[in-house]
């Protein structure tokens, strides 16, 4: 990977990612998680952190497996405006 894409930020985000690299491709496995630590927890942090990594493994043209846990009400969805970016 060019750029280190496993990032801590306490209370908000927390990823782990690795590159698998075979003789005729590489790919990205990551596992990301999201605590619900009101109201220390920020969902904009949240969302602009992953949409950097995911930038940056759509740059880099590469396949990715992205697992995640992530607390979010997204049986809201429709009435929250940060549930609706989020989706």
């Amino acid at each position: 990977m060019e750029q280190y894409i496993s990032v801590f930020i306490p209370h908000v985000f927390e990823s782990l990612f690795i590159e698998i690299v075979s003789s005729s491709k590489s790919s990205i496995v990551g596992v990301i998680y999201r605590p619900n630590t009101a109201p220390k927890s920020d969902v904009d942090v949240f969302s602009s952190t992953l949409q950097k990594i995911m930038d940056i493994i759509n740059n880099e043209h590469k396949h990715a497996v992205i697992m995640w846990d992530m607390t979010a009400a997204l049986l809201k969805f429709g009435s929250r405006p940060k549930t609706d970016a989020y989706l």
